[in-house]
């Protein structure tokens, strides 16, 4: 009986690790949604009036761009590591001065399903 669990519990591991693994992830694709939100954040880097918010917004635009490199060289964990940096700099304490602040809020909501698609590649 015991055994019989064992082997029962042994296959539905390993046939729901194979539906995990066998997700396709479309790099090219990804890393342009990456280059997209970069640009984003360059415009409304532009049209930011104070000075650490355009700091902020410039760092999050490097860390994103990096992310989509990172992305196409399947480099999953440096790449959400570095958009999970840009988070943070979109966060930051002081970005309720931003003059943008609406459009730092679109901007993180952005973020999201790009580090919800390499969540589990890493």
């Amino acid at each position: 009986m015991v055994i019989k669990a064992f082997f029962a519990g042994l296959a539905l591991v390993s046939t729901s690790s194979f539906a995990i693994s066998s997700i396709h992830i479309d790099n090219v694709s990804l890393a342009k949604e990456c280059d997209n939100l970069a640009l984003k954040i360059a415009d409304v880097k532009i049209q930011e009036t104070d000075q650490t918010c355009q700091s902020n917004l410039e760092v999050a635009e490097n860390k994103v761009r990096i992310s989509g490199r990172y992305i196409l060289q399947t480099q999953y964990l440096l790449a959400s590591y570095s958009l999970a940096g840009a988070t943070v700099y979109l966060n930051d304490e002081h970005t309720h001065m931003c003059s943008n602040y609406l459009s730092l809020q679109k901007l993180k909501l952005a973020l999201e399903p790009i580090k919800d698609k390499i969540a589990g590649l890493d």
